[in-house]
């Protein structure tokens, strides 16, 4: 069952899901313009393959801060 964490990232609140309790890892980072349930459909079947996923909302996106001093761009 996928499960919703926070962590704190140079003061801001940032948020990851977690899913599956295998030895090794996979951190799974979205791109400009999306956030953590950009990898909904994969991270349970790779939980069932024996990983632990982690999906990560970036500050600034899905479930994380949004801080207003926060300067985003593509450059």
């Amino acid at each position: 069952e996928p499960t919703k964490h926070d962590y704190f990232f140079k003061g801001y609140r940032c948020s990851y899901i977690s899913v599956g309790s295998g030895p090794s890892t996979i951190i799974l980072i979205h791109g400009f313009g999306a956030n953590a349930d950009t990898w909904r459909a994969i991270w349970t079947p790779l939980a069932k393959q024996g990983y632990r996923v982690i999906a990560m909302d970036l500050l600034g996106y899905g479930d994380s801060e949004k801080p207003k001093d926060l300067q985003m761009s593509m450059d």
